[in-house]
């Protein structure tokens, strides 16, 4: 029951976080040929939490490839299929589920000692 009421509340904010969603017009273009590009359509209730999503990530990318141009990052980030999906949507559908007991395993640090070229 717990559960059925955490999940309730979580798709009210969820309807209520869309409808009060403005859109930026000025990524109407890129969005239309994103969703043509991968096969996309929503329901009319779906439509503006999608489109969210898809803004968070796209803004999400534009600041690291912002920051990889300026020397931050070695690798630049791109929008794919998976653009309309937040993290925990994106970690469920794959099944991953990272193991709590492995958070608490010591760092193993490397302190750059010179190997031994021959071992007798």
């Amino acid at each position: 029951m717990q559960v059925f009421v955490v999940f309730l509340v979580a798709v009210v904010t969820a309807v209520a976080a869309a409808s009060s969603f403005s859109k930026d017009p000025v990524l109407e273009d890129p969005w239309q040929e994103w969703k043509g590009l991968h096969g996309k359509q929503y329901s009319e209730e779906t439509e503006s939490y999608r489109r969210m999503v898809w803004e968070d990530n796209w803004r999400f990318i534009e600041q690291h490839n912002q920051e990889h141009a300026a020397g931050k990052h070695s690798y630049k980030l791109g929008m794919n299929h998976f653009g309309d999906l937040t993290d925990q949507e994106f970690n469920k559908m794959n099944g991953f589920r990272p193991d709590p007991a492995l958070r608490k395993l010591p760092v193993f640090n490397f302190d750059r000692q010179p190997c031994a070229f021959n071992i007798d």
